[in-house]
This record gives C-alpha cells, structure tokens and sequence, in this order.
C-alpha cells in the first residue's frame, strides 16, 4: 500500500421574583446555525470547500478518498464550523454555480443522540439541508451497503472521536470500526476529532488489532490527508476563563491538581469575569447553581459517572451536605437538548447527556473514581466507576487485562475533560 500524504497545517428554590430582570441567552440552535465565523474561521471553511472541490474533480474510478481534519480542544469551535460548512456545501450542490459540486450527494453523520436531535431542530432554519442528509454513522453504513447507489460525494462527521472502533451486534453494527466502513463509501471526507473526547472503549482506538491511533486507520486507506487544528477558546468566556480551562488540563491530564485557580463568584452579570470556586458541600454548590439558572437559565449541575444509573427506575446522586437528586432521565423523544429544558435543573447531567452542548454555569460533582491525594495529585481508581456499560470488554481488549485498565482510565479522564469544559460563564466544583 502507498503511504499517505500528510499535510499538517498548525494554525431549596430561589424566589423568581428576586430578580427583576433575566439575561437572554442564545439557545444550543442559535450557538450553531447564527453565529458570526472568526476569520480564522472562515477562511478554514473556505479551505475545505476547495479541498472538496478538487477531491471530487482529480477523483477517478479506483481511487481513494481524500480526508481533511479539524483538530482542536473543548470550546474551540468544531462544530460551529463544520455546521456552516455543511449549509453552504449543500446549498452549493443544490442551487450552486459551482459546477464540480453540482448535485453531489453528501451527509452528515454524528454519533451521539443528543447531537443529533439538535441537528435534526438546526436545519428548520436551511432550507438546503434535508433530514435524511444527517445520520448515525450504524444507520449510514448499513444504507449504503444495503442500496449500492455508488459512492456517495462527501461525507462529514462531527465527533468523530465517538466513532465505534469494534463491533457491535447490539447496535446492528456488523464491521471492526466506523471510519474504515465509511471510508468505502465516499470521495472526500471530513472528520472533526478529539482524541481527549472519547468515553467509551468501544470507542477506543487504543484496541482496535494493534492499531493504536486515528492515523493507523487512514495510512494506506486514503489518498490524502490535510489537517488544520483550532486554538482558540470560544465557549468558556470572560476574565480568568483561561486560567481555568488550563487548570483542567493539568488536572485531568498530569495530575495537578493544585493550586486550584483563583476563586472569583458574584462578578455580576457583565460576562466580563469567568466565575470559579470550589466547594466543600454539595447541596450548597447546588443551591447556588439554582441561583444562577434563575437569572441565566442552561445552568445545571453534572457528575462524574460513579454513582449507579439504569435507563429504567430512579437512580440518584448522592453528595456531601444531604444533596440527592436524580439522574437526568431517559427521554428519547424529547427535541430539545437537556440542558436547555427547564425541568432538568432537578436532575444531573452526565457526561452523554452534555457531551458536544455548553451550560451558562455547570456544578461538577467529582468522584469518587477521581480522587485529589494530600499532595495535591490526581489519582483514578477505575474500579469505583460506575459506567459499566461504556467500560465494557471487547474482543481485542478483554476485561482486566492491562489495555483495558488503561483504556478505562483514559475514559474517566476524558470524561472528566468533557464534563467540567461545557460552561460559558462559570465552573463551580466539588470533590466527594
């Protein structure tokens, strides 16, 4: 086989009447369909259209697809991105002067339900994507294996780090990984992916048959490789924000854990300071956020996955200071995404239900999988983790074994990463 080429491109209640006025916000559809691109933005939209272009237009019968990756951190704007630039690549195939791109059949692809149910509200306001345009990757696959159209033009997807990387019976999944299915079904593809977003083994590249990385799957299997990696932060805003998001590096990646960043709470709501502060006591980091979701709203408390949980019953988190409250609840055919539904702010969200959205103010409950040794250190115990399902065994990775245990400490990391990089204006926090 030929090796790519690879061209990497480093760019208790509160009173609702004690407030007379509540803040407006922008809801999870605004944040991705009216929103104004950077430059830097923009011009990376500009890049992937040509890149499309000249995909499409060098492709000959035989060949294989040419792959462009967006790289970049929580909050860096992925998919603010890539939504733009599936609007505008289908408006251009619909209705476009662009003759190379005229008519060609694209999707969209994401796997992760509450991303896609804010996709499916997303495209009420274009009129030039179709539902059927935006899919689970399983769904997608098995279509097009079962339809034999031809290849299909472009494919993106979001969240490609939440691909599956082994099989899955159960979920009608029948080959070893997403990527390399899709990779047989179109020209030109385009991946957002974060390999410090991946929750679950079986999504795991470290296990996939001794490959261990996004690369090992594209070396041989594509034409072409381009890479372009975002920086800058666009979620967590405001004055100390990015002491923060650095602090939760540190903390989930090298185990630093002190010193915490400076403490800074009630800054009022100019959104000129990021609020911060960790608490000892559970129910009044929950009072607290309560407070704030009644000026702000989308404020809402979340947890590591250490406490049970099951689809079906209640299931609670437990804290210090008598805090109980329920899991968020299964609700499969709710549109609107969980952080925005004004009932969820009794509930707590875990890192699938938050995944991909942001919150106005987020109360992390941490542990008791994450723990912070008197040195100030970061230490995972995995087997007080509670996601059994998302730590599950797989073929190449069996349970116990020493790939496994480091997977699953990799999981708990990433998804202490996810869970506490969701908020705009504040992160408070509490380790039990």
């Amino acid at each position: 086989m030929t090796r790519s080429k690879r061209t990497v491109v480093e760019v208790e209640s509160v009173d609702p009447n004690k407030y007379k006025k509540r803040v407006k916000e922008k809801d999870a559809i605004d944040k991705l369909s009216h929103v104004e691109l950077s430059n830097e933005q923009l011009t990376l939209k500009d890049d992937i259209i040509k890149f499309c272009e000249n995909g499409i237009k060098e492709y000959k019968e035989g060949d294989k697809p040419r792959v462009f990756i967006i790289r970049g951190g929580a909050g860096t704007g992925k998919s603010v991105v890539l939504n733009s630039l599936f609007n505008d690549i289908q408006q251009i195939s619909k209705n476009g002067d662009k003759e190379v791109l005229k008519d060609t059949r694209n999707y969209l692809l994401v796997n992760h339900p509450e991303m896609i149910r804010l996709y499916h509200r997303v495209i009420k306001s274009f009129e030039w994507i179709n539902k059927s345009e935006i899919e689970r990757p399983t769904s997608y696959i098995n279509g097009f294996n079962k339809t034999h159209k031809g290849l299909n033009d472009i494919v993106i997807i979001d969240e490609a780090h939440l691909l599956a990387t082994c099989k899955n019976a159960y979920k009608r999944f029948l080959g070893d990984n997403h990527l390399s299915e899709v990779i047989k079904t179109c020209k030109v593809i385009i991946i957002v992916y974060d390999e410090e977003q991946t929750l679950r083994t079986d999504q795991y590249w470290g296990g996939i048959k001794g490959s261990t990385s996004l690369n090992d799957i594209l070396e041989g299997n594509v034409e072409l490789v381009k890479e372009y990696t975002l920086r800058e932060q666009w979620r967590m805003q405001g004055k100390g924000s990015l002491e923060v998001y650095e602090w939760i590096k540190r903390m989930c990646f090298q185990n630093e854990v002190y010193p915490y960043p400076k403490e800074c709470i009630d800054v009022g709501d100019d959104g000129k300071t990021f609020e911060f502060k960790v608490f000892d006591n559970c129910q009044e980091m929950y009072d607290k956020i309560r407070e704030k979701d009644e000026i702000y709203g989308q404020c809402r408390m979340l947890s590591t996955y250490d406490q049970p949980y099951r689809l079906q019953g209640k299931w609670y988190v437990h804290g210090s200071g008598g805090f109980k409250l329920m899991w968020d609840k299964f609700t499969p055919g709710a549109m609107i995404p969980w952080s925005e539904r004004r009932d969820t702010i009794d509930e707590v969200g875990s890192v699938y239900t938050i995944q991909g959205l942001d919150v106005n103010y987020a109360g992390g409950i941490i542990g008791p999988s994450v723990r912070v040794e008197s040195d100030g250190q970061l230490q995972i115990d995995v087997s007080k983790y509670e996601d059994k399902a998302g730590t599950s065994a797989r073929g190449d990775m069996k349970r116990g074994s020493r790939l496994h245990q480091l997977a699953v400490e990799k999981m708990i990391r990433n998804s202490l990463y996810v869970l506490l990089t969701r908020p705009v204006r504040g992160l408070y926090v509490c380790f039990i």
